[in-house]
């Protein structure tokens, strides 16, 4: 394994730990409020920090999702290619989603950056949401890595069966 796969493999494992975090927090925020709920005093700003928890559960499983190889793939079609063919149709859709990725990451940096200058904040806790944007940019960032590891694995593989 190359320096570069295992600084991925570093990164997405970080993001698979904030990701998990926060999907414990949304779990006892969501236990907290519904025995405060019972006892008439509920949880003030729930959903939307519910709401923000997810985003961070979402964009942070993204990298590791691509690392375990846990997406969706056409498999029956990819069978009847030669292994080599399969290889070259993986580094393409690699290369496309990095691109697509690389996109969405840089704005979404951009767009955390208007939302920095203008003071906007969340409606009901009023938290800066900036800072949220620009951890969803920054895991699509690391996503992007990863397919770059996994789109130089396929391409390896592609010349290793010419």
């Amino acid at each position: 394994m190359s320096a570069f796969e295992r600084l991925v493999n570093r990164l997405s494992a970080v993001l698979k730990w904030i990701g998990g975090l926060s999907l414990v927090g949304m779990m006892l925020i969501t236990c907290l409020d519904v025995v405060l709920r019972a006892a008439g005093r509920p949880l003030y700003g729930l959903v939307e920090s519910v709401s923000l928890l997810a985003v961070l559960v979402l964009a942070a499983a993204l990298p590791i999702t691509q690392r375990d190889r846990g997406h969706v793939a056409l498999d029956m079609l990819m069978r009847r290619f030669s292994e080599r063919t399969a290889a070259w149709v993986d580094a393409a859709g690699q290369a496309i989603c990095c691109g697509l990725f690389l996109l969405v990451s840089w704005q979404c940096w951009d767009y955390a950056e208007r939302m920095a200058q203008a003071g906007q904040v969340s409606q009901s806790l009023e938290l800066p949401v900036h800072l949220l944007v620009r951890a969803v940019a920054v895991a699509f960032a690391v996503l992007c890595l990863a397919l770059l590891a996994d789109m130089a694995a396929s391409l390896r593989r592609a010349v290793r069966n010419a």
